[in-house]
């Protein structure tokens, strides 16, 4: 017990070696005199398996933490506030590893202990409801992701406790899950509470706050994207355009006085400031936000990842625009080669970037090898099942222009005709986009001297 203390106090210290030496000379006692299997002894593993987590050491902090549950269960102490603890704290050592699964099992089993021993209306419970909410999220289940942070939500208004950093947060992850669902309205709702309450307690001028200013930008951005699709909102779209350039701006701002700007986050909110300024017109300075997100992702290790990824196809986008085709195929070869090295390639992302890749060697003259691009993005859309889309007509036309440039007309107008059937049945034929697939079809039909059609098509 002396052992076990000291180890915790060094831990608390910083002294992560000396701790390790000193819960694993308790171990060892532990071991002699029979009483490892014991409440006690998994409190003795659990605190082994924290400071293992503080030295890098995933595996062996599960390994010690599982141990430690196992005891827990056989000798029935699982039940209870401390075996909660450990659940806990083996639950979000699996959701750091990528164990998203593994994790949520082990957050729901807190919540039922959490449940029976009335615990669960606290602070402590909020929390678990909320990683509950973002393990869900993570998986890829917003309804049930948004049923726990509304759960969490009524606790805090019970309580009185909304009005806090950790609300705030909570209003920003309902936020995240509503966008995600494609509800952008209810989303920025959620965003401007959670500012609400950083104002309120003066936590808005923080990292989390960067963050949150960096989420209500890109959500005023995809909003500004749906109405512009529609007649009568311009004003209203360029009024979004504007607000999710100053929520971003002013996110960095927060970065730059906090010193958090060379971080992953930092380089997610230059992105973001890069796409807004590039839907702006304004190519020169988004390119300039790409590059310092660039060289962030660089020093911190992580462009090497999908953020990363896509980060070097907006800015591969924005060089095409200046006319540096060169500059935009190197982008996007780059970003090809990590989406390959993430197995991320074929996601919706992923075929965005092949589209781009296969734009840009069409450019170049290379058709031969913008149709394997073309090849390979239908082919995903097809797995993911998102050929019937005006992007999936889009794809079409693409291949057909690249095959009526490459010399083959019947296969181009095979494509063509595939496209056309798409926008038929999803009804955005009557489109700018429908015109030029009309346009591009009657010059098919004037190469092979079918006049009368291409007349008609025109």
């Amino acid at each position: 017990l002396l052992l076990l203390n000291l180890g915790d106090a060094r831990r608390a210290h910083g002294d992560f070696d000396a701790a390790v030496a000193n819960l694993r000379e308790a171990r060892s006692i532990r071991e002699e005199t029979s009483t490892l299997q014991t409440p006690d002894g998994a409190a003795l593993l659990k605190s082994l398996g924290a400071v293992k987590a503080d030295l890098g050491d995933a595996q062996g902090a599960l390994s010690a933490y599982e141990e430690a549950r196992k005891i827990r269960a056989r000798t029935k102490t699982l039940e209870c506030l401390e075996g909660a603890q450990l659940l806990q704290s083996l639950g979000e050592l699996r959701d750091e590893v990528g164990d998203v699964r593994g994790a949520l099992n082990a957050f729901m089993e807190v919540k039922r202990i959490r449940e029976c021993t009335g615990t669960l209306e606290t602070e402590n419970g909020v929390r678990l409801l909320k990683r509950i909410g973002e393990a869900h999220d993570d998986e890829g289940n917003v309804e049930q992701a948004l049923e726990t942070y509304e759960e969490a939500k009524k606790i805090c208004e019970r309580q009185g406790s909304l009005i806090s950093p950790e609300g705030a947060k909570l209003m920003m992850n309902i936020g995240v899950a509503e966008k995600a669902r494609g509800d952008v309205n209810t989303a920025i709702e959620a965003y401007e509470r959670a500012r609400e309450i950083r104002e309120q307690t003066g936590t808005l001028e923080t990292p989390d706050g960067a963050i949150l200013l960096m989420n209500m930008g890109i959500a005023m951005g995809e909003r500004q994207s749906q109405l512009m699709v529609h007649i009568g909102v311009e004003r209203r779209a360029r009024k979004d355009a504007d607000t999710q350039l100053e929520y971003l701006t002013e996110s960095r701002r927060i970065l730059e006085r906090t010193n958090s700007v060379e971080t992953a986050e930092g380089a997610v909110v230059l992105t973001n400031i890069g796409i807004a300024e590039k839907a702006r017109g304004n190519i020169e300075l988004a390119l300039d936000a790409y590059s310092k997100a660039r060289h962030i992702r660089k020093v911190t290790d992580t462009l090497e990842s999908i953020q990363g990824a896509m980060l070097l196809n907006s800015m591969g986008a924005a060089k095409g625009d200046r006319g540096d085709l060169l500059g935009a195929l190197e982008a996007y070869e780059e970003a090809r080669r990590i989406r390959d090295a993430t197995g991320t390639l074929h996601t919706k992302d992923g075929v965005m970037l092949l589209m781009n890749i296969g734009m840009a060697q069409r450019a170049f003259g290379n058709f031969g090898v913008a149709l394997q691009a073309y090849e390979l993005a239908r082919v995903i859309r097809q797995q993911l099942g998102t050929m019937l889309a005006p992007d999936g007509a889009l794809l079409m036309s693409s291949i057909g222009a690249a095959l009526a440039s490459n010399g083959d007309g019947p296969a181009a107008l095979k494509a063509y005709e595939e496209a056309l059937q798409i926008r038929v049945d999803i009804g955005s034929l009557d489109t700018p986009d429908g015109g030029l697939l009309l346009m591009n079809m009657g010059m098919a039909h004037r190469t092979a001297r079918r006049y009368e059609k291409a007349i008609e098509l025109f």
